[in-house]
C-alpha cells in the first residue's frame, strides 16, 4: 500500500511532503532529495483528527507528526496503536532506554577491568600518582618519623645503591609496630619502626634496594592498580586526600626481579649481603614458627623460602670483610629515626604508713 502523506518534523517544524509505504514490519517514508526514514510499528501510535486529517506520532521523538487524509490511512490504521495504548507504551520504551544505557555501562567496566595493570598505570600522571597515597600519608602525619639525621641516614643508603635515583626518592618514616618497607606511588618508600631497629644498617639496605627496583620500573601504581582494580583505583584518584588506606600487590615476578636488582645494586655499593640474608633465613624460620618476626614484611613480600635461599646463594659469591654501609653517628641516626624521645618515669606514690606507728 502507498499513498501521500505530511511529515512535520524536526525543531522547527517544517513540513514535508512524503510517500507512506507500509509493510509487516515498519513504516517506510520516502520524500524528495533521497529522504527516506523506517518506523517500527511499535513506535507509533495515533493522536486523534483534526477533521479530514488524522494524525500519528513517534513515542520515541516528540518534534515529529505524520498527517495523513482520512480514507488514506486504513493500513496504518490495523498497524498502529491508539493514543492511549501509547501513553502506556512511552514509559515502557524510556525503561527500555534506560536499560539499555545501563547495559551499555556494565559492559564498559567489565571491559575496563580486562585492561591490563601494567597499561593503565603507565598513564597516570605524577599528580595522579600523588592522589593514590595523599590521603594515606596525610591521615599518617602525626607519626611520621623525623628524629634528627634519620632521614639523612636513609638517603644515604639509598644514594649509594642508586646515585641516580636514589637522590629524588621521597622517605616516608612512621613510628608505629611492624616490620615493613614498601615502594607506592609518586617515587615514596615507607619504612616502618621496627624494619629500622630490629635488623642491622646493611639488613635495612636490602629492603631499600628491592624497592628502589620496583620505583625503577614504575611497579609501585602497578602494583595498586591490581589490586585495587582499574575502576577501583581510577576511583582512588578521585577520593585523593579522603581515601585513608593503599594497599599494593606485586606480582612475582616484579618481586623475582627485585631481588635480582637488588643483589646486583649492593654488590656494585660494596655492601654486604651477609645481613640482608641472616635477615630473610630468620624471616623463613619465624614463617616455621609462626611467630612474629617481620610477619608484615614476610606476608607482604611473598615466596621468603626461596628468597633465603637466593640470598644465602648470593653471599657466598662475594668477598667477606666488607665495611658496614653506615657507621658510628649515622648508624645510630638510623636506629633512632622514628625515636620521640626519652619517656620520663611516673612518680611512685609514697609507701603508706605502717598500722600503730605515728609519722
Amino acid at each position: 500500500m502507498s499513498s501521500q502523506a505530511i511529515l512535520v518534523s524536526g525543531r522547527f517544524s517544517q513540513p514535508r511532503a512524503v510517500q507512506v509505504v507500509v509493510n509487516e514490519k515498519s513504516l517506510i517514508l520516502i520524500g524528495a532529495n533521497g529522504f527516506a526514514e523506517h518506523v517500527a510499528w511499535w513506535r507509533l501510535i495515533r493522536t486523534g483528527s483534526g477533521g479530514s486529517t488524522h494524525r500519528f506520532r513517534r513515542i520515541d521523538r516528540r518534534e515529529w507528526e505524520l498527517r495523513v487524509v482520512a480514507g488514506a490511512d486504513q493500513a496504518l490504521m490495523s498497524h498502529v496503536k491508539s493514543g492511549l495504548l501509547g501513553k502506556f507504551a512511552r514509559p515502557f520504551h524510556r525503561l527500555q532506554t534506560l536499560k539499555i544505557v545501563v547495559s551499555i555501562a556494565a559492559l564498559a567496566m567489565m571491559f575496563s577491568e580486562s585492561i591490563p595493570a601494567r597499561w593503565l598505570s603507565s598513564k597516570f600522571s605524577t599528580a595522579a600518582q600523588e592522589r593514590l597515597v595523599v590521603g594515606y600519608i596525610g591521615s599518617n602525619a602525626r607519626i611520621r618519623c623525623n628524629h634528627p639525621g634519620g632521614e639523612q641516614a636513609v638517603r644515604a643508603i639509598l644514594n649509594r645503591l642508586d646515585p641516580e635515583l636514589g637522590p629524588g626518592v621521597e622517605i616516608v618514616g612512621l613510628n608505629t609496630g611492624g616490620f615493613m618497607v614498601t615502594a607506592l606511588p609518586a617515587n615514596k618508600i615507607m619504612i616502618f619502626r621496627d624494619a629500622l631497629t630490629a635488623v642491622e644498617a646493611d639488613a635495612v639496605a636490602a629492603l631499600l634496594a628491592h624497592e628502589l627496583s620496583h620505583l625503577k620500573h614504575d611497579e609501585a601504581t602497578e602494583a595498586m592498580v591490581r589490586h585495587e582494580g582499574n575502576v577501583g583505583a581510577l576511583l582512588a584518584v578521585f577520593q585523593g586526600e579522603d581515601r585513608e588506606d593503599a594497599y599494593l600487590k606485586f606480582s612475582g615476578q616484579e618481586e623475582e626481579r627485585a631481588d635480582r636488582d637488588a643483589m646486583v645494586m649492593m654488590t656494585r655499593a660494596g655492601i654486604s649481603l651477609k645481613p640482608a640474608a641472616d635477615m630473610f633465613e630468620e624471616m623463613r624460620l619465624a614463617d616455621y614458627r609462626n611467630d612474629g618476626f617481620a610477619a608484615e614484611q614476610r606476608n607482604f613480600h611473598f615466596g621468603i623460602k626461596g628468597r633465603a635461599r637466593q640470598w644465602r646463594q648470593a653471599t657466598l659469591r662475594q668477598r667477606p670483610n666488607l665495611v658496614p654501609v653506615l657507621s658510628g653517628d649515622m648508624a645510630d641516626d638510623l636506629y633512632n629515626f622514628c625515636w620521640v624521645g626519652r619517656v620520663p618515669s611516673k612518680a611512685l606514690p609514697p609507701p603508706p604508713a605502717r598500722p600503730g606507728k605515728s609519722i
